[in-house]
């Protein structure tokens, strides 16, 4: 049976802990490290042969990004989820560019993040779905801002730009899959190919009390 090698990146010590004790009691996954105050070199050292990590988001300045960047960019590499008290979307651009895999609240429950976790392992990405168009939206932007018009439809394939506009006005996914009669499945790997188009954008974001953070650990 796999067991997928988790580390938890967070400054937050009574959350790390709190997570790490709740995901030893799932039968596919391990707690292989923990690193309570992030930093870019424990963390290098720490998620060293780890399959996923979920890193603390909101670390000051562009450090989460940079530590992502860095860790994704290995060969063999983990895959990585942002965990952050919030979901603005120029955050989430951000964290994408930065070679995240997905981005999961805080406030989430538990058995949300194990769904992420689990699909993430297998390949997936996830965004938060109530800011999947906006974060579309900022990554047309950033692509329209680099060339012109038909540059910028010439680097996207014609099923990734249905799918994109489709999405950018709004639709699900599931929405979308139908007008274009694919498989929801079909649309998520074209939004995964258009996430990994080159480009980026990073904002500074608020944090929020982290009382709520992972509600039902226990």
């Amino acid at each position: 049976m796999v067991r997928w090698r988790v580390v938890i990146l967070d400054r937050q010590r009574t959350f790390v802990d709190a997570l790490a004790a709740r995901l030893e009691r799932e039968h596919d996954l391990s707690v292989v490290g923990l690193v309570p105050a992030a930093t870019l070199d424990a963390g290098l050292i720490v998620a060293d042969g780890a399959d996923i990590v979920l890193l603390d988001g909101d670390l000051p300045g562009d450090a989460g990004f940079s530590l992502c960047a860095e860790l994704t960019g290995r060969v063999g590499g983990p895959r990585v989820i942002m965990l952050s008290d919030s979901s603005e979307p120029q955050r989430i651009v951000g964290a994408l560019r930065a070679g995240a895999a997905g981005w999961v609240r805080k406030d989430e429950t538990v058995e949300q993040l194990l769904r992420v976790l689990r699909g993430v392992a297998r390949g997936e990405m996830w965004l938060p779905p109530g800011e999947l168009g906006h974060v579309l939206r900022l990554l047309l932007g950033e692509l329209d801002e680099r060339s012109s018009d038909d540059e910028l439809f010439g680097v996207l394939t014609p099923r990734e730009r249905q799918v994109a506009v489709g999405l950018a006005q709004g639709c699900g996914r599931r929405d979308v899959a139908g007008r274009l009669h694919r498989s929801w499945h079909a649309v998520r790997a074209y939004l995964q190919n258009l996430m990994a188009r080159p480009g980026g954008a990073c904002l500074d974001a608020g944090r929020r009390s982290p009382s709520a953070d992972f509600p039902h650990l226990t």
